[in-house]
């Protein structure tokens, strides 16, 4: 019989059943067990995890645990820098690109909105698939299902805690501090694709004739050929991006 001490630190406590929160308690099993196996028992996603020290070492995630371990888990440092290693060794992401699971639509769609890249499909995705697609494109997977970002796949993920779409974004730009890089309006709400500028022109016999004559810019997406101009849903739009700002400028205070 293994028995070991365990303690999470700081936001890794939100996975933790509230008996065990903050403090150092005794596990006991059976057979040996990785860090990984063991962590993700307690309810903790490795992906959310910045650094573990053994007996008061560094660890990786597929160390084994030895009987008598004192085990410490760190969360990842705010703002999170994935253009810098991890102590678990996670390649690095210059620029965080994000993959956002199937029940996340509304999310990824105002990501795009601030220009941010963020894959979706609203297919019916498997797990599996997701955790493919994270791993092999280098994107930080975004979801609220742990049992997802448990998946050894996985390298980057988040998991996100807030309800509603919008406070999920600032959950985002905060956690990862990307309020400087937002490019509003540069993306495409339907496809993920970078847009670009259109002649009048080139418009007429793509928007409404009505909307031809009322507007003098227009873009397009030329991945999946969507035109785009300031619309009926302009103001709401716009809205949120200057609440994104706002949010900016007090955070530059």
């Amino acid at each position: 019989m293994y028995t070991v001490r365990l303690c999470f630190y700081g936001e890794l406590n939100d996975f933790i059943v509230p008996e065990r929160r903050r403090t150092q308690y005794e596990r006991r099993f059976p057979q040996v067990r990785s860090l990984k196996d063991l962590i993700e028992s307690e309810g903790v996603p490795h992906p959310e995890i910045d650094r573990i020290l053994v007996n008061g070492k560094p660890q990786m995630l597929d160390a084994l645990v030895v009987d008598g371990d004192c085990i410490c888990v760190y969360p990842s440092e705010h703002p999170v820098d994935f253009a810098v290693e991890s102590h678990l060794g996670r390649p690095t992401l210059p620029t965080p690109q994000f993959m956002a699971d199937v029940h996340l639509g509304k999310l990824a769609r105002r990501l795009r909105l601030l220009g941010l890249d963020c894959e979706y499909d609203n297919l019916d995705l498997t797990d599996e698939r997701l955790a493919e697609i994270s791993h092999g494109e280098n994107r930080v997977l975004l979801t609220r299902d742990r049992g997802l970002l448990k998946r050894r796949m996985v390298v980057h993920g988040i998991y996100i805690r807030a309800d509603e779409p919008e406070a999920q974004v600032f959950e985002i730009l905060e956690r990862i501090d990307l309020y400087r890089v937002i490019r509003p309006f540069t993306r495409c709400l339907k496809c993920n694709g970078c847009l670009a500028l259109i002649s009048r022109e080139e418009a007429t016999s793509r928007v409404p004739p009505a909307t031809w004559l009322n507007m003098e810019t227009f873009h397009h997406c030329p991945d999946c050929r969507r035109v785009y101009w300031q619309g009926a849903h302009w103001d709401m739009l716009n809205a949120f991006v200057e609440r994104v700002k706002a949010r900016l400028a007090c955070t530059s205070v």
